[in-house]
């Protein structure tokens, strides 16, 4: 599937992982996301490779020259972009694309603190 400007491909779960070592570490090789993820998700280098190879076919990263014999893998889909769509995503799916529905549903299901609440309401407040 190839993006256009204004939709992307969603991320699977394992596709969203490495996608967040390559937007916080940026241009890395296989080896690297491999050994980046090693203590939480340990996987072979041949399924970094798949997952990298699928994540360029969607449009998210690319291949940039590398003076070594590896491969360097670059972002090219921001973190930012990515969450804007997929929320987006979330509120037409599940909440009917009612902003209203999604905080709601928010402040009664998450363990939200008393700080994070004065976080929303003060960011409700700029907004206004």
């Amino acid at each position: 599937m190839v993006n256009t400007p204004n939709k992307i491909a969603p991320l699977s779960r394992l596709e969203g992982l490495i996608m967040g070592v390559l937007w916080e570490r940026g241009d890395s090789t296989a080896k690297e996301v491999r050994e980046y993820l090693e203590e939480t998700k340990p996987m072979a280098h041949t399924t970094v490779l798949t997952i990298l190879s699928r994540l360029q076919e969607k449009g998210y990263i690319k291949q940039i020259p590398s003076l070594g014999r590896s491969l360097l893998f670059r972002p090219i889909v921001s973190k930012e972009k990515v969450a804007r769509t997929s929320v987006l995503e979330l509120l037409a799916r599940f909440f009917g694309g009612s902003p209203e529905k999604l905080v709601a549903h928010l402040v009664e299901e998450a363990d939200i603190t008393t700080k994070e609440l004065d976080t929303i309401r003060r960011k409700l407040d700029e907004t206004k």
